[in-house]
């Protein structure tokens, strides 16, 4: 299966190179990365951990 030429967390851990990492690509991660940390500071979540 050809390596999708957009932006995809999974594709992006498994294949590098220059396809990979564009302007457009690292733009939107970035972005995406952005709204997650937003997302987690307007509503937190605990975590527990129970060894």
């Amino acid at each position: 299966m050809p390596v999708p030429d957009t932006f995809s967390r999974h594709a992006t851990t498994h294949a590098t190179g220059q396809t990979r990492y564009t302007l457009v690509n690292a733009t939107i991660a970035v972005m995406l990365a952005a709204s997650v940390l937003r997302g987690l500071e307007a509503d937190p979540f605990t975590v527990s951990i129970h060894a």
